[in-house]
């Protein structure tokens, strides 16, 4: 089994913002990781669809994403190339992490490759780390005042934290809280 973990950085909230950044993390069964992507995006009509709230965030300048960034239909390309590489056939589907994770994978079909062409290389069956946190915390495993943010439940597993909302750390912190925190509460 080898799992993807994947995020993805955002202009915004609402649905037509844009996708700016999305990150792809293999892992294998014993949590190693074994490659990674990380792209950074431009729409393919040049008209980046952004929110002020949402940039100061993610810390994204528009300038250095028009300059270094691909086009989603270049990013497709290179996500197809990615997952061929560590799928070869129907029989090794890639087990998908990430935090709300049906969010990303929406951003990701709808602006890069599509839904069709993702699940011939990923499970449509998902690891969404945020509801097995609110599962955890019902359970006691979690305690209940705990956020369920990715910092929080980073902070509370001990796991350190190389810097929130950046598509690649978060990607790797994705599957780090859900392999060395959630996993063995659940063993």
């Amino acid at each position: 089994m080898k799992y993807l973990s994947i995020d993805t950085e955002l202009g915004g909230l609402d649905f037509d913002c844009s996708l700016l950044s999305v990150a792809l993390v293999v892992y294998d069964d014993k949590g190693v990781e074994v490659d990674n992507l990380n792209l950074f995006l431009k729409p393919d009509d040049g008209i980046f669809r952004v929110r002020a709230n949402a940039m100061s965030i993610n810390k994204m300048d528009i300038i250095e994403l028009e300059a270094k960034g691909l086009t989603y239909k270049e990013g497709a390309t290179a996500i197809y190339k990615f997952l061929s590489k560590h799928s070869a056939n129907g029989s090794d589907r890639l087990k998908v992490i990430g935090k709300q994770v049906r969010g990303d994978l929406e951003h990701v079909w709808n602006k890069t490759l599509s839904r069709k062409s993702w699940e011939v290389f990923c499970s449509y069956r998902n690891i969404d780390i945020t509801a097995l946190a609110e599962s955890l915390i019902v359970v006691g495993k979690i305690p209940a005042n705990n956020k369920g943010s990715l910092e929080s439940l980073a902070e509370f597993f001990g796991i350190k934290n190389e810097g929130a909302h950046d598509a690649l750390n978060d990607a790797r912190l994705h599957f780090k809280v859900w392999f060395e925190g959630m996993l063995p509460l659940v063993k």
